[in-house]
């Protein structure tokens, strides 16, 4: 089996990709600490695809959305090595006004927390109109204000556009920062876990607004999520992140349908549906302190098949197919005997 690293696997080709992150590293020193928050990861996006990343709180997601954008935390960074490519440009390194001339029509954020990034002291339509490309005149600014709360499914008629955001609800704030995030007609829209802190309901309707925005105007969406139920609904790819390191990526299809790295098949137990009694299998144990990691698995602490093999660094092992796995089981499958069988996962609470 190939060890070439998952970017050079089932991804498009060089010259398609809108996001290229090559080796991504960041460790940030903390009090006496360095945390390893991402480790050498890969991910690419293509002009209108979307993919998905995901995985636990703490894993790493958001930092590598954050060193994208070029937004990463105001603490010394003890490393920050790799590469970005955002539609041909370079990121990592940019200046202050580069960045923003950068991400300009390429990219934008929608953020977990939009009560954190919504100005408490600016009416929703200033903030929106700030954001349209420049020389935009107040006649067409004003209407293209209007159209972006509508197209980012908040109720016309209601003047959002004049209300502060302490007037909205929270799931109307998360609708202005989509709105807000679309003002600069990006290529790419990072969305991370846009839905989390609203209820059910309001959960879907945001979902079936990215949608609808990804089919329509064709804008790739890198999609940051724990929950893999939002990652089969919405996305073409997928990366499973743990602990600063990608462990597995596919196309969604195939990690539905056979995933090859432990913790993504115990997230995927979690899923109610996935059983037989309709409740999902709890996983057990928690993200280890990025700070104090070892050399071996990341995931061996928790993983029902680790051995003494797993004491050692894993690297990604990518299959014939494509599907690239980050665990030693694959060097005892396919790998080396033609077969293609893993231990059998039996959920929590069953013999």
């Amino acid at each position: 089996m190939s060890a070439d690293p998952v970017s050079a696997t089932f991804e498009p080709e060089d010259a398609a990709k809108l996001l290229d992150v090559r080796g991504l590293t960041i460790h940030l020193k903390v009090r006496d600490r360095v945390v390893k928050a991402a480790d050498g990861v890969d991910l690419s996006v293509s002009a209108g695809e979307c993919v998905g990343l995901v995985g636990e709180s703490g894993s790493g997601k958001t930092m590598v959305a954050r060193a994208v954008i070029g937004l990463l935390p105001t603490v010394r960074l003890e490393c920050c090595d790799g590469e970005i490519m955002l539609d041909g440009t370079e990121m990592l390194g940019l200046r202050t006004k580069e960045l923003r001339r950068a991400r300009r029509g390429r990219v934008s954020m929608i953020f977990q927390e939009p009560t954190s990034y919504l100005n408490p002291t600016m009416r929703i339509g200033t903030q929106v109109a700030e954001a349209l490309p420049k020389g935009t005149d107040r006649r067409h600014a004003i209407e293209r204000v209007q159209s972006l709360l509508a197209q980012a499914g908040l109720p016309r008629g209601q003047q959002i556009e004049r209300r502060y955001p302490h007037q909205l609800s929270g799931g109307m704030k998360q609708r202005a920062m989509i709105a807000l995030a679309l003002a600069s007609n990006p290529k790419l829209l990072i969305a991370d876990e846009p839905s989390t802190a609203l209820d059910v309901t309001v959960q879907a309707q945001v979902l079936r607004t990215l949608k609808h925005l990804h089919q329509e105007r064709g804008m790739a969406i890198l999609l940051i999520t724990h929950d893999l139920g939002v990652i089969a609904e919405m996305c073409d790819r997928v990366y499973v992140m743990y602990a600063g390191e990608i462990v597995e990526s596919a196309d969604t299809l195939t990690l539905f349908e056979n995933p090859r790295h432990p913790y993504t098949r115990l997230l995927l137990e979690s899923l109610p549906h996935r059983r037989r009694d309709g409740e999902g299998a709890a996983l057990k144990g928690s993200i280890p302190d990025l700070s104090m990691l070892g050399s071996g698995c990341r995931f061996m602490p928790r993983c029902p098949f680790a051995t003494d093999a797993c004491r050692e660094q894993q690297r990604l092992r990518v299959r014939p197919d494509g599907q690239a796995v980050r665990c030693i089981l694959e060097d005892a499958s396919d790998a080396e005997t033609g077969a293609d069988e893993y231990p059998t996962l039996r959920p929590a609470g069953r013999s």
